[in-house]
């Protein structure tokens, strides 16, 4: 729905999987997005633990906002 424009952005809940994200990461930076940490980092693949903390994903206007709207959702 962020590729094609429907909303502005999203939280991805913790613990997703390399595989429950690699495409979804693929297609969304194709359309102008991104997929980062509440750190403001893209995601690393192929990681000892394949599991990410709670992510942010938006076109890339909107997450900025999105990250400091998401700080302190880590922990739940």
């Amino acid at each position: 729905m962020i590729a094609d424009g429907r909303i502005d952005g999203t939280i991805v809940k913790k613990n997703s999987h390399d595989w429950d994200l690699a495409a979804a990461d693929l297609i969304l930076e194709r359309a102008g997005g991104a997929l980062f940490n509440l750190d403001g980092q893209p995601l690393s693949y192929n990681r000892p633990n394949v599991r990410h903390t709670v992510l942010c994903a938006a076109a890339k206007p909107a997450l900025p906002a999105l990250i400091a709207a998401s700080q302190g959702l880590e922990g739940h």
